[in-house]
């Protein structure tokens, strides 16, 4: 049987809780401001994570790692349109990733967005029980309570960006003061930080 609700009246954390104690296999949608995640769970294993923003999606979060060129990815779009075949096995086909990369990908997929579930104070869920059936993409599977474990630790930082951050849609700006930034220095830049930077550059917002 499916169960539907509201996060006003149980909260995400209390959620994914009762799922991971029950061991519960199924798929899980939550709904706020119009952005959809979606998580497919084997016996509380998250082994898929999708949403409707255009920034989480795979062939976005390959770019970002730098070993996949848009051309490349265009042409797996078209492949995987006209075979039905998922875009991350058309580029492994084509060799444009190896299985370490898209593994390394899609869990980092399934992390952060369970972390991101968590931090969500507002928006409709429904659990749909029943096999997750064969993944889309690769197989992957992370166990939920390990997931809940690092959003738990994420969770003091969260709220305190979350009390300076007005929402999803502000943008950030880099300050003049950090000078290796301010010139353009990337070389400077650790691999996470200049990653940030890209982003803000290209005026990504928040969310």
């Amino acid at each position: 049987m499916s169960v539907r609700g509201s996060l006003d009246t149980m909260g995400a954390v209390d959620l994914l809780e009762w799922i991971e104690r029950r061991e519960l296999t199924g798929g899980l949608t939550v709904e706020r401001r119009g952005v959809v995640r979606t998580l497919r769970l084997e016996r509380a294993q998250v082994v898929e994570a999708s949403s409707n923003s255009p920034s989480e999606q795979l062939g976005q979060l390959l770019l970002r790692t730098g070993r996949v060129d848009e051309t490349a990815l265009a042409e797996a779009f078209a492949a995987s349109t006209d075979t039905g075949v998922a875009l991350g096995k058309i580029l492994l086909m084509v060799g444009s990733v190896d299985e370490v990369l898209l593994r390394q990908v899609l869990e980092t997929k399934i992390r952060e967005a369970t972390c991101e579930l968590l931090t969500w104070r507002e928006g409709a869920f429904q659990f749909e029980p029943g096999s997750a059936g064969a993944v889309s993409t690769y197989p992957v599977a992370l166990a939920l309570s390990a997931c809940l474990a690092l959003a738990r630790s994420r969770a003091a930082r969260w709220d305190a960006i979350r009390a300076v951050l007005d929402g999803d849609d502000e943008t950030l700006w880099i300050k003049s003061e950090a000078r290796a930034i301010a010139a353009g220095d990337d070389a400077a830049l650790a691999d996470d930080l200049r990653r940030l930077v890209e982003m803000v550059r290209e005026g990504l917002n928040v969310g």
